[in-house]
């Protein structure tokens, strides 16, 4: 339709880095308008566009005060991401307040805006003096979650509400492809651009894969303090806040019985094995009991300090690391490897994990 596409897709493509360039040129000749690739729009002369991670206002803790510093630094492109923590709350809320400061600086004016939203929406719309300042500004927002229908049409109405709606745009996002696009167009959305990732790239199954922050270091030194922090805007994309361990759990027959995440002074208990219940992270009522004779830890350290904390062989000996897959696939039981059918393993937080998850996306949404 009349939605201009940009390429989202350079942390799911499955060429290797030194590939990525090409995909990103064929996409823009198959009619997509620009591309999040830096190095590609470098090499290739293509548009570079995008806006910024969840993890830009994860690291300011709130909507507010990350969209405020991001508009210093893109006074002009300014485009700013809702769904973090509460889309139709904080998220637009926040936006809106941003816009109006952007817009108050360019008309001249200084301090805080108090024009009314009927004053904003006749200076914006009609004051020839105004559109003479702002010239073609245009500031979007962005939605990364949810029905798009729906947050896209509230986002719009908040902006119509606020008389900010001349001098915005919407961006839409999050596992767009031909058919999900083809509803945004030929539905009831307000969106005027959408990005598209994974299926730019790949028809394939994918697993859902993202970085999120899980905690900010403030301070340094022996005053170094670690702030958790949790996206929440999206049930289904809650993350786990740090500090936390995964853990896998074996059964008596040594098999892979389960997984479970926990905090750090939990993981002494459960190494020697016992009983453990867990809960699905995007289900409160989702509880269950695993019953394992030991447990082993997933992840350790191989960068401290900036420097490699095991042998460069760790990533080089590929028939050392072919061997250790394998170990690890012929421990799970055969029940989950069916291709039909396959049993789901057992796996979830500790309550304790689960309670801090908690109280933080509580906080956040105050």
């Amino acid at each position: 339709g009349n939605i201009p596409v940009m390429d989202f897709s350079f942390r799911r493509m499955m060429a290797g880095v030194a590939g990525t360039p090409e995909i990103v040129r064929a996409l823009m000749i198959g009619g997509f308008v620009g591309t999040s690739h830096t190095q590609a729009g470098r090499l290739l002369g293509i548009p570079q566009m995008g806006t910024h991670a969840h993890s830009w206002i994860m690291f300011f803790g709130s909507d507010k005060e990350a969209f405020e510093i991001y508009g210093l630094y893109y006074p002009e492109n300014y485009c700013a991401l809702l769904d973090t923590y509460n889309t139709l709350g904080k998220g637009v809320e926040a936006d809106i307040k941003v816009t109006k400061q952007l817009l108050w600086k360019k008309l001249g004016n200084d301090g805080e805006p108090w024009y009314s939203p009927e004053e904003w929406r006749i200076i914006l719309e009609q004051s020839e003096g105004a559109k003479k300042k702002l010239g073609n500004i245009v500031y979007y927002a962005r939605n990364d979650s949810g029905d798009q229908e729906y947050f896209t049409r509230e986002i719009w109405r908040k902006f119509e509400e606020a008389g900010i709606a001349s001098v915005k745009k919407i961006v839409a996002s999050n596992d767009l492809d031909e058919y999900t696009l083809h509803q945004i167009v030929n539905g009831d959305s307000k969106v005027h651009v959408a990005g598209v990732g994974t299926k730019a790239v790949s028809d394939l199954p994918s697993p859902g894969v993202v970085y999120k922050l899980a905690a900010v270091v403030e301070g340094g030194g022996d005053r170094a303090q670690v702030r958790s922090v949790v996206k929440s805007g999206n049930p289904a994309k809650s993350t786990i806040p740090y500090p936390n361990t995964p853990l896998v759990l074996f059964g008596s027959d040594d098999k892979i019985c389960g997984y479970v995440v926990c905090l750090p002074e939990e993981e002494d208990g459960l190494i020697g094995g016992g009983e453990v219940e867990v809960i699905a992270p995007d289900n409160p009522y989702h509880r269950e009991k695993i019953s394992f004779r030991s447990a082993a830890r997933i992840l350790y350290k191989y960068v401290k300090s900036g420097k490699l904390n095991v042998l460069p062989e760790t990533f080089t000996d590929t028939k050392a690391v072919m061997k250790k897959a394998q170990t690890y696939f012929n421990q799970l039981p055969n029940s989950h490897k069916r291709l039909l059918f396959p049993q789901r393993m057992k796996s979830g937080l500790t309550p304790a994990l689960y309670e801090l998850r908690a109280q933080l996306i509580k906080k956040s949404h105050e």
